[in-house]
Parts: C-alpha cells; sequence; structure tokens
C-alpha cells in the first residue's frame, strides 16, 4: 500500500518502532489528560455489510470527536473521516504509568495517615 490503507475489522498491524530509525525522541506528557478527553462510545453500523459484517452492538470512538485531540490520527477514506491510533499504546502507557505514581504517593499518604491515628 503506498497511500492510506484501513481494515474495517481492526486487529493488529506491525510498526517499525526500532529507535535507530528515529530522531528527535521525546517523552510523551499529559498522556492521561489526553485520552480523558476522548469519549468512548458504543454503536451500531448503518450498513454492516460495509464494515467487515459487523452486526450488532459495536464500541468505538467518533473520528470528529478525535480529531479535536488528536488531529494526527485523522484521515479521509471514501469522503469519511477515518482514526488511525498512531501512538495509542504508547498513550496508554504513559497515562497508566502516572495513575501508578499517583496511587503509590496516596498509598504512602495513608500509611502516614495510619500510623499518625495509632499513636
Amino acid at each position: 500500500v503506498t497511500k492510506n490503507a484501513y481494515k474495517p475489522t481492526g486487529g493488529p498491524w506491525s510498526v517499525l518502532c526500532d529507535a535507530r530509525l528515529k530522531k528527535n525522541i521525546q517523552p510523551l506528557k499529559d498522556a492521561l489528560e489526553k485520552l480523558l478527553k476522548l469519549h468512548g462510545i458504543t454503536f451500531e453500523w448503518k450498513e454492516p455489510q460495509k464494515h467487515g459484517n459487523l452486526k450488532g452492538r459495536q464500541m468505538g470512538l467518533l473520528a470528529d470527536d478525535v480529531e479535536k485531540v488528536f488531529p494526527e490520527w485523522i484521515s479521509t477514506v471514501n469522503g469519511y473521516k477515518a482514526v488511525t491510533y498512531r501512538g495509542f499504546e504508547a498513550l496508554v502507557i504513559e497515562a497508566i504509568r502516572q495513575l501508578k505514581e499517583e496511587n503509590e504517593i496516596l498509598k504512602l499518604k495513608i500509611a502516614e495517615l495510619e500510623k499518625r491515628l495509632q499513636r
């Protein structure tokens, strides 16, 4: 494929991630805040046969909403907005890392409060 490609049924694609192929590498910032701006939805396809014959309730995002937070994830396929989750895994990992750090701080504060109460 030399232009855009999409898979109506989703699923994994391999991506080259070797550091030797990259430059200007910077850590992600505000991953949790950015992810929290997205809103998961449930929906049904109007014409499931055009979308991998996926019938019934589906889960996902609206490209129109994603575009406000991650415009680089949006492309156009046959006149419709499509989402390519570039870096989604990295965002989730950094958001989880942030939540873990916050959780650890709260655990320490709780432990300190419990020690004070036992005195």
